[in-house]
């Protein structure tokens, strides 16, 4: 067992009148001095190592015996712990040549006083290095906690104001410091959804005010513990909807917000499950609560939400149609679905030419007039359940003229209207929203329960998500460019470096 008795010597005086010694070295020169004996000072009184401070070094004639490390020392141990000594020393000197450099450089080329400092024996010292002689009050207290914490700086996406995707910039800043109860997650992977283009836009219910950063969804590793976090560990790999902040390369949220993923799943794969198939999920089951054989009309087939859709209506046993571009057709035929030409055809003829008196259900992810055109796709008691507003987007821009402005509010008077008044028309053909921000909020366990499910079935390889591509998140711009084009076939996904 090492004894942690050793001594070091005493500080000099803070104003020495004599900054060199006989032999005209500097007091704070980097050379090492062996140590006295760790048992006694030079007065041959016994010294407590406790509060003792490391200091620069003197220059007390060294001896054979504090030279020799294979000679016992005064307390009968071997060279071995007058190492140790004269490593805790020197250590102390490695860390004050680093003064002029950067904390994470002094920090990563010093690991033998981290080593020291977590085995007890340099701990008491921390905050208690003198400041003469070179040596800067609390230089290892700071660098000690810079070598704990792998983020200084770390860059993030803000939308300055409402508009295009010119108005996605990338900062870099000091890495965000988790609040009580809050993780910080190094983020792997970030979806890229018509939502955020929406919220650049202005028009989402959920937009926050200007600057903000977009992102609905992400997976990433647990970096860093928030006090009062408990039950989830470092190198964690977790799953969130935090509807805004993704699209950073670290992110800090509440505990309750964070589900474990399946160990070996691929990030990207795994963070289309979250915004995409959560909804694709929870419409099916919990809103149009669809049963095997039934018939179903799906619009955008080939996006993220429609795509998932089409893999879990086939798990479902659903007669499934999607609308699509001609060049899409091979894709969602190849899906299981029926493909339409919403390009050359009318998709409420199709639909009754193809199924005789409609579908039970549709999904609308366009909105506006289109619900209505939906709801005459409906046989008797079916139902429309609105997700989206991508009718109001043209090439990836809100369609209408006030733009620049925040209108998150006009979208859930157009939803209201539709839904109420489907209710007063004949046929008992109903609008339902369908909001997955809002389901979560007032049943978390629901959410989280789905999620858990749905990483079952990657797992498993049942269901296999669409990339369309992937892109570094300082690419966002490229990102939202290109869904702005329309016809992607998958999810966009941003991945960190």
């Amino acid at each position: 067992m090492t004894n942690r008795n050793f001594h070091v010597p005493r500080p000099a005086p803070r104003h020495n009148p004599n900054p060199h010694n006989d032999n005209n070295t500097p007091l704070h020169s980097t050379a090492k001095v062996p140590l006295p004996n760790r048992s006694h000072n030079k007065r041959g009184q016994n010294v407590s190592t406790h509060n003792v401070i490391p200091q620069p070094p003197t220059n007390t004639p060294s001896t054979p015996r504090q030279n020799d490390t294979s000679a016992p020392t005064a307390s009968g141990r071997t060279g071995a712990s007058a190492s140790l000594q004269r490593l805790s020393h020197s250590t102390c000197h490695s860390w004050a040549d680093a003064r002029d450099r950067k904390i994470e450089t002094a920090a990563s080329s010093c690991v033998c006083h981290r080593s020291l400092c977590l085995s007890g024996l340099l701990f008491p010292v921390h905050s208690r290095l003198i400041s003469s002689h070179g040596y800067v009050r609390d230089r290892t207290a700071r660098a000690y906690r810079a070598s704990q914490d792998t983020c200084m700086r770390y860059a993030r996406v803000i939308v300055t104001r409402y508009g295009g995707p010119d108005e996605l910039h990338v900062i870099e800043e000091d890495c965000p410091e988790p609040k009580r109860g809050e993780i910080r997650v190094k983020v792997l992977a970030a979806g890229v959804s018509l939502p955020d283009v929406m919220m650049r836009e202005g028009i989402h219910p959920e937009t926050p005010r200007v600057p903000f950063t977009p992102g609905w969804d992400f997976v990433g590793v647990v970096e860093r513990l928030g006090d009062g976090v408990s039950g989830i560990q470092l190198g964690q790999v977790v799953a969130a909807l935090p509807i805004s902040g993704a699209y950073a390369e670290f992110i800090c949220v509440p505990q309750r917000e964070l589900v474990p993923v399946p160990a070996g799943l691929d990030p990207a794969e795994a963070v289309s499950l979250i915004l995409n198939y959560v909804t694709a999920y929870q419409m099916l089951h919990r809103s149009a609560k669809v049963r095997a054989g039934q018939r179903v009309l799906i619009h955008g087939a080939t996006g993220g939400v429609g795509s998932a859709l089409l893999q879990l209506g086939r798990l479902a046993g659903l007669e499934m149609y999607g609308t699509c571009s001609a060049r899409a057709a091979s894709t969602v035929s190849e899906m299981g679905a029926t493909p339409i030409d919403y390009q050359s055809k009318d998709f409420v003829r199709e639909i009754r030419r193809l199924t005789g008196d409609g579908v039970d259900a549709v999904f609308d992810g366009i909105g506006g007039a289109q619900i209505w055109r939906s709801r005459e796709a409906l046989r008797r008691g079916g139902k429309v359940v609105a997700y989206g507003l991508t009718g109001s987007l043209s090439g990836g821009r809100l369609a209408s003229p006030r733009r620049g402005g925040r209108h998150r509010f006009r979208s859930i008077a157009m939803f209201a209207y539709y839904t109420i008044a489907s209710i007063f028309l004949p046929g008992r053909k109903r609008v339902v929203t369908y909001s997955i921000q809002w389901l979560k909020r007032a049943k978390p366990a629901l959410f989280r329960r789905d999620l858990v499910a749905l990483f079952d079935l990657l797992q498993k390889k049942t269901i296999r998500p669409l990339i369309a591509e992937r892109f570094p998140i300082p690419l966002a711009r490229d990102a939202h460019e290109l869904l702005g084009k329309g016809s992607i076939k998958g999810k966009l996904v941003l991945v960190s470096n």
